[in-house]
């Protein structure tokens, strides 16, 4: 029963962890580059609730970029900056639908459990 606990909340703060990249995305017009992310998250409050382990922070982020580049939810461009090549990413319009649709969602949710629990 225990491992069902720990794989519910996993899942959990993955969904909100891809929440909270997609919309740091979608704020940076011209795109965000992965480091910024990552750096930006960690001063994040909340971040403690989306991070299993504050030690595989970095890992959970660049993962997270990943699978929402895989599906289709963000795409990235290298520019030169500085003189290093970096990766930024900008949020699709499929990206910004399901950023949307899931914060309706999650939100109504989470309005839905809390009466559960008054």
């Amino acid at each position: 029963m225990e491992h069902d606990k720990a794989h519910i909340g996993k899942e959990l703060r993955h969904v909100i962890l891809k929440l909270i990249i997609l919309k740091r995305i979608k704020a940076k017009r011209g795109g965000i580059y992965s480091y910024a992310i990552l750096k930006g998250l960690s001063k994040v409050e909340s971040s403690h609730f989306c991070i299993s382990n504050p030690k595989e922070i970095k890992n959970d982020v660049y993962n997270t970029i990943a699978s929402l580049e895989k599906s289709g939810y963000i795409k990235m461009r290298r520019r030169v900056q500085d003189g290093r090549l970096k990766k930024y990413y900008e949020i699709t319009a499929a990206g910004d639908a399901v950023l949307n649709s899931a914060m309706r969602d999650f939100l109504t949710a989470l309005s839905t459990i809390k009466t559960l629990f008054e």
